[in-house]
């Protein structure tokens, strides 16, 4: 994961793909938390939030832009094989928030671990969505296939050499 790495358009409303990337969803509203201090000692870890933002999800990553950038939190970028133990949690009177553990990249602003909360303002074909993403992707991965590969005009069979 990263912290204020993504690259933004001029206006800083959306973000500069990454070569080959495609954005399969954008969601405003989104309220958005990252914390690796695992309830432990103070400084221990990191905590990032905004209480509103853009959410991208592309074949490579999850993007957040905060609605409210700030000096310590503007953007965030999560690589999709990071991503683990992810699921969607649905309460009866509230919104979902997708939750999930992100393991750290070299270089990309935390140490450890972090526990991921997505929160939904409204209803969104999120979970749908990321059913059929990350399957793809982790199934490409596990096959040594680039992400690009997969998401592009290309069917498995082409990948498996179907008859």
């Amino acid at each position: 994961m990263s912290i204020n790495w993504v690259m933004l358009t001029a206006d800083g409303k959306d973000i500069v793909p990454l070569q080959n990337e495609t954005v399969f969803f954008r969601e405003h509203g989104v309220r958005f938390e990252l914390d690796s201090s695992n309830g432990g000692y103070p400084g221990a870890g990191s905590s990032y939030s905004a209480k509103s933002g853009t959410l991208l999800l592309t074949n490579q990553r999850i993007v957040f832009i905060s609605a409210t950038p700030t000096s310590y939190f503007t953007t965030a970028s999560l690589p999709i094989d990071k991503v683990q133990d992810s699921k969607l949690v649905q309460p009866w009177f509230s919104a979902a928030t997708f939750k999930a553990v992100v393991m750290p990249v070299p270089g990309g602003g935390m140490t450890q671990p972090a526990r991921l909360a997505i929160s939904f303002t409204s209803g969104s074909k999120f979970q749908s969505i990321v059913k059929g993403w990350k399957g793809e992707l982790l199934y490409g991965v596990q096959l040594g296939v680039d992400a690009d590969v997969l998401f592009g005009n290309i069917t498995s069979c082409d990948l498996h050499n179907c008859t």
